[in-house]
C-alpha cells in the first residue's frame, strides 16, 4: 500500500507552493513532509489521538485466537511488523510517497466487507491529510525551506 503526497494548491498554502517551486531542490522539504507522515503513522499504533478515525475493538473470538497463537492481543500488532513497516517509498522533485510493503495494510487502512477500517496513515477516506496532520506536515516543509510567512 502506498499513498502519494503531492504538493499542490489543494494540499498546501500558496506561499509554501511558491517557495517549493522556487527552491533549487525541493526534495529535502518533501522528504521532511514524508517523514512527518511516517512519524504520525507509527505513533497511530499506540496513540489513539494520532488515528484518522477511532478503531473498532477486536471481537472476543479474534482476541482469543491471537492469545492462543501466542501473539499480542493489541489492535494491529499481532507480530509488530505492520506498525514498523511505514516508510518513504519514493521521493522526487514533485512528490513524496509513503507506504508499506505489507500487502494486508490496505485492508486495515480501508476495511473490507468482513473487517472494519482501522486507518493508521493520517489520511481521510477521501485521501486528504487529516486536519491534525496537515499543520505538522506544513511545519516540516516550512522548516526545511527556511521560510517565515506561510499562511
Amino acid at each position: 500500500m502506498q499513498i502519494t503526497f503531492r504538493c499542490n494548491r489543494n494540499t498546501i498554502t500558496p506561499a509554501i507552493l511558491k517557495a517549493l517551486k522556487a527552491a533549487s531542490d525541493p526534495r529535502p522539504a518533501l522528504e521532511a513532509a514524508g517523514l512527518s507522515i511516517v512519524s504520525r503513522t507509527l505513533r497511530a499504533f499506540d496513540e489513539p489521538g494520532m488515528r484518522p478515525l477511532p478503531w473498532a475493538a477486536l471481537k472476543a473470538s479474534s482476541i482469543d485466537a491471537k492469545v492462543k497463537a501466542g501473539k499480542s492481543d493489541t489492535l494491529l500488532k499481532r507480530d509488530g511488523v505492520l506498525c514498523r513497516s511505514a516508510r518513504i517509498t519514493q521521493l522526487d522533485a514533485s512528490s513524496v510517497t509513503v507506504g508499506t510493503d505489507r500487502f494486508y495494510a490496505k485492508f486495515h487502512q480501508l476495511g473490507t466487507k468482513f473487517m472494519p477500517a482501522r486507518p493508521f496513515f493520517p489520511f481521510t477516506p477521501a485521501g486528504d491529510l487529516t486536519p491534525k496532520a496537515r499543520p505538522a506536515v506544513l511545519r516540516a516543509i516550512v522548516r526545511k525551506l527556511g521560510i517565515q510567512a506561510w499562511r
